[in-house]
């Protein structure tokens, strides 16, 4: 009975109201030889991204000496890598979901868990890449900033702490929503906009810190 109802719930995040069954078949019928072109196309922009991303993986977690830079990059590295990667098996299972439909419906539970699984998983690798990318963008700005400081009073793990500390955050931000979201009715409709707020906030934080970089670095230049 949990079983049951924790996969009606999961389509219910993902659908609305239509059950796993209903968006196979409604799915089946509106693919067309255009979308599948489509999507392999993706499929190939999806493993240049794999391996440009693995490749500075392997590059600056094997290859070169860490500083607070490359420790933020390379944790992006990997949050951007296993996004693409997860995008690439969504892409896999669309281009075989036309060739499969029938097949599929008998797997129409364990389909349910692999949507939930990639959407939550999608959603922490989504947020620790912004969250990175602002982390990185701020270090920078106070790097130009206040020089001395960052060469003196700087703690020297201060990036990787930060780093985990994004990544930590993340789950637990994403497990709340999942759960608030599964068990609040009223919540349905406020935690779009919460997370649109917190993407909106990374976002200007990002841009505020390169705009006194780039002030900085004019200023300096003159």
């Amino acid at each position: 009975m949990e079983e049951t109802d924790t996969r009606n719930l999961t389509l219910n995040m993902t659908y609305g109201s239509l059950d796993i069954e209903e968006f196979i078949n409604d799915t089946c019928s509106i693919i067309s030889y255009k979308l599948i072109v489509f999507g392999g196309v993706c499929l190939g922009f999806s493993l240049c991204g794999l391996v440009g991303n693995g490749m500075v993986v392997w590059f600056l977690g094997f290859h070169m000496k860490q500083n607070p830079f490359t420790v933020y990059i390379l944790n992006l590295a990997v949050a951007d890598f296993s996004l693409i990667l997860l995008y690439f098996l969504i892409l896999l299972a669309f281009l075989t979901l036309k060739a499969f439909c029938t097949s599929l419906l008998h797997f129409a539970p364990l389909y349910a868990d692999f949507v939930f699984v990639v959407g939550f998983l999608c959603h922490v690798f989504d947020l620790s890449s912004l969250g990175l990318l602002t982390a990185l963008s701020v270090e920078r700005c106070v790097s130009v900033l206040f020089p001395i400081w960052y060469r003196c009073r700087r703690p020297r793990h201060l990036s990787g702490i930060v780093s985990g500390t994004l990544w930590a955050l993340a789950g637990v931000f994403v497990s709340l929503l999942y759960v608030t979201y599964t068990f609040s009715e009223h919540s349905r409709e406020v935690l779009p906009g919460v997370v649109l707020a917190f993407s909106v906030i990374l976002s200007l934080l990002m841009l505020v810190s390169n705009l006194f970089l780039i002030t900085k670095l004019r200023c300096g230049s003159q």
